[in-house]
């Protein structure tokens, strides 16, 4: 029990019945005045006159004002009420609700006939028959749809038999189902039809886009697909366009497996520009900006590169490091001229050291 002076829940207010029928109920209320802190959930607790076993469900979102109490019998009554719980327990109870459920079988029976068609890439055009069983004038039908995978659902009241869901996601899936509404509610276990909007050519270009110079004659291009929300459809192919700086006209080049592409006969000591497009069934999507590479006057000559430096000492002082070495035999490529790049872990310390260097201070940060 809470320790004395902790404040817990205050009653819930204004406990209603939204809407009855036959075998549930569903129930609204306000929240309670003196919340004590944050309403971590809320309980309903009901009872069968005549029964003593009182049952509880709680919301599932501590934010909900609203719940449906399921597995109720017909013609029958229940007393509702409602506790807020704290972080400390429950709270005190509101007051008692009465209600008595419908007679069984007087809403409608489910729709017929129910069919859902993607006219393009955000709408679809749904259409039903009535139910066979209306239990009376069918005053409406309720159509909703629920977006995959996201389960966002949304609904709207027709009079009609036929509706067109517009402004959804381009090449996304719809679950969607009709319930037929007489004057004791809406019907009962509905039927689901699926559909999926038209696809469309992407809304994004490619992300993440990187050259490499790999000769002195081919630069490889790669990339990572547009956004998949953004895809609106299935892709099929990226088109690669490149230029030469200096010279006129565009060329392109298609490829349809894979996140690269690789440039050969270019010219060499040149600079390109790259920019990647996506493609779907329905066109080529927007391009990524330029990007641009040089390609080498010469492909690179391993025999050209120096030895590492040996006898490599560090002697650490206070304030700074003090790094001492002994340079690599004379180049190998006569008339070249030799620095040292100094780095710490994968940054870069220091850079151009002369190669007559063989010592260097490096000063820790305060």
């Amino acid at each position: 029990s809470p320790s004395p002076g902790v404040a817990l829940p205050s009653a819930p207010r204004d406990l209603v019945p939204v809407l009855v029928s036959s075998r549930f109920v569903r129930l609204s209320w306000r929240p309670p005045e003196e919340s004590g802190g944050a309403v971590q959930t809320y309980g309903i607790y009901y009872s069968q006159d005549g029964v003593q076993r009182e049952r509880s469900v709680n919301v599932s979102e501590p934010e909900s004002l609203e719940l449906t109490v399921s597995n109720l019998r017909p013609e029958e009554s229940y007393t509702f009420r409602v506790i807020a719980y704290n972080d400390r327990g429950p709270g005190q109870s509101s007051a008692p609700l009465s209600i008595s459920t419908k007679p069984d079988l007087q809403v409608p029976s489910r729709v017929e006939s129910l069919q859902a068609e993607a006219l393009s890439p955000s709408s679809v055009q749904v259409s039903w028959e009535p139910p066979s069983q209306p239990n009376g004038p069918v005053l409406s039908y309720r159509l909703l749809w629920t977006e995959r995978p996201s389960n966002k659902e949304q609904s709207v009241e027709v009079n009609g038999l036929n509706y067109k869901m517009e402004g959804l996601n381009k090449f996304t899936e719809y679950t969607v189902r009709v319930l037929a509404i007489n004057r004791y509610g809406p019907g009962t276990a509905p039927v689901t039809v699926s559909v999926t909007t038209q696809s469309d050519a992407p809304s994004a270009p490619p992300q993440n886009i990187t050259l490499e110079v790999v000769l002195s004659r081919s630069i490889k291009v790669s990339w990572q697909p547009p956004p998949r929300s953004a895809q609106n459809g299935i892709i099929s192919a990226y088109k690669i366009k490149y230029r030469k700086t200096g010279r006129r006209g565009e060329q392109e080049a298609i490829e349809p497996n894979n996140f690269w592409y690789l440039f050969t006969g270019l010219d060499k000591g040149s600079q390109y520009s790259f920019q990647v497009a996506a493609m779907t069934a329905n066109g080529t999507g927007p391009a990524s900006d330029w990007f641009n590479a040089e390609t080498p006057e010469n492909d690179l000559d391993e025999s050209q590169v120096p030895d590492q430096p040996s006898s490599l000492h560090v002697r650490p002082l206070p304030n700074s490091i003090i790094m001492s070495w002994t340079p690599p035999p004379q180049p190998k490529h006569p008339g070249s001229r030799l620095h040292h790049r100094l780095r710490s872990g994968k940054s870069l310390c220091r850079d151009g050291a002369s190669g007559q260097q063989t010592e260097i201070l490096l000063h820790r940060k305060p």
